[in-house]
């Protein structure tokens, strides 16, 4: 948004009616600048913000270790995804370079909204219901219900959503009708996009059968 704002006036010689232009194009000014993201004035939630946007930053961080208040911050700036993407940040108290900044949102437009209990994926005989949140930080909590359609004794597992690179953790547990069985198991095979869970005997289908995993790793 690009407005007109008159600087540098009135001047010695400037008389009142040469100037009441520029001082009334300056509130006209003020005026369009604040209702852009407020309540109108005559409004009951008059100089409330209706929404906060943003500017993405790039090597202008914060100061937060100036101010006396023991000032926080929040900011726009890239993420390290690509394509790059603006996301929202927290810099806390004592921090002149965004180096101690925690990255709070992830996504784009396509993936912005966090998923939950979507029926994602049906492939190598098992049925994916899952989702996955993002947690400050920038980490991808993923979770699964895991559902064979035919007994084996190995399973891939596709997540949600691909990490960034290979998760730190995951844990999973096979269910039968209701309880844990006691089969052997192991996770092998992880990468980004899944991993695969090997049993050392089939798992039989039918009833409430079904592996259920979690994983946490980079957003």
């Amino acid at each position: 948004m690009s407005l007109s704002y008159y600087t540098g006036f009135p001047t010695n010689e400037d008389s009142l009616g040469g100037t009441q232009l520029k001082f009334f194009t300056n509130w006209e000014t003020v005026k369009t600048f604040v209702d852009t993201n407020h309540y109108d004035f005559a409004n009951t939630l008059a100089g409330n913000h209706k929404w906060v946007w943003y500017g993405r930053q790039t090597a202008n961080f914060p100061d937060t270790s100036t101010p006396s208040n023991l000032a926080i911050a929040t900011y726009a700036a890239a993420d390290t995804a690509t394509p790059v993407r603006t996301q929202l940040w927290f810099q806390p108290q004592n921090d002149a370079t965004g180096a101690d900044a925690i990255q709070l949102t992830a996504g784009n437009v396509t993936d912005a909204a966090f998923s939950t209990n979507t029926l994602y994926n049906t492939s190598n005989n098992v049925e994916n219901t899952g989702g996955w949140t993002f947690l400050p930080g920038n980490l991808l909590l993923q979770y699964g219900r895991a559902h064979p359609t035919t007994s084996a004794a190995i399973f891939i597992i596709t997540f949600p959503i691909a990490f960034s690179a290979i998760p730190y953790s995951i844990l999973g547990e096979i269910n039968k009708d209701g309880a844990v069985v006691t089969y052997r198991s192991s996770i092998n095979a992880t990468s980004t996009t899944g991993f695969t869970f090997n049993v050392d005997s089939t798992i039989p289908i039918g009833g409430n059968s079904a592996i259920f995993w979690t994983a946490i790793g980079p957003a």
